[in-house]
């Protein structure tokens, strides 16, 4: 990141407009690119929080840092597409034995008609891809402590709405009572909201710590711990 950053800046300054769109653009999807390959690797060898804050704080550090830039990092790119050409010589090659055939079944008009090559343009943005990757980032986060966080009782709850499902299916006639569910009784609730209690003491301040260590930032820990809350 920072090594971008800093080609970005020197570039800026001695480059036309136009040209420093076109590299800034390519800069900044590199970036993201290896922000996601080294974010796999340090979920690999540590846990999916890890990966996921890594990729979250140098997703932030670069969309803050590419704002003064005021550019476009976005470029309209022109693509040709073969699959035509691909479809109809697979065509002509079945169609051997009308090759020189005197109708409108021959093979090699057909192939002339059909096989042309299509050029498409595709809009790259990005800044926007940036903007994309952090917010599935932070929500992917944000599920996975949520589930680490409450895992006893949205088991309970996964449970008890496989119930509710069948208590709805009008092709079910016999409908089943939750209450009368053994793991659905007041006392094993009890028992369940008590462990999942201690378990998210327990937790937290590793939690805590673990985003600390990486965003080094209370504003933001707060503003992506407050969905879990």
């Amino acid at each position: 990141v920072r090594r971008a950053l800093v080609c970005l800046s020197k570039l800026f300054r001695c480059l036309d407009r136009n040209i420093f769109q076109g590299l800034s653009q390519e800069t900044l999807t590199m970036c993201v690119q290896s922000l996601i390959v080294a974010s796999d690797l340090i979920t690999k060898r540590k846990t999916p929080i890890d990966g996921r804050l890594f990729l979250i704080k140098h997703l932030l550090i670069l969309r803050e840092q590419i704002a003064p830039f005021n550019v476009d990092f976005a470029v309209k790119e022109m693509v040709i597409d073969f699959s035509k050409l691909k479809e109809a010589a697979m065509k002509f090659l079945s169609k051997k034995s009308k090759l020189l055939s005197m109708n409108r079944d021959n093979a090699f008009l057909d192939f002339l008609l059909q096989g042309t090559l299509q050029v498409k343009e595709s809009f790259i943005d990005s800044k926007r891809e940036v903007d994309k990757h952090l917010k599935q980032t932070c929500e992917l986060y944000i599920t996975d402590l949520s589930n680490q966080l409450c895992g006893p009782i949205r088991q309970y709850l996964q449970r008890a709405q496989i119930i509710l499902k069948m208590n709805h299916d009008q092709n079910n006639t016999q409908k089943v009572s939750l209450r009368q569910q053994p793991f659905a009784k007041p006392e094993i609730l009890h028992d369940l909201i008590i462990e999942n209690y201690n378990l998210m003491k327990k937790q937290l301040p590793d939690i805590f710590k673990i985003m600390s260590l990486y965003l080094a930032n209370k504003d933001t820990e707060q503003i992506l711990f407050k969905p879990i809350k």
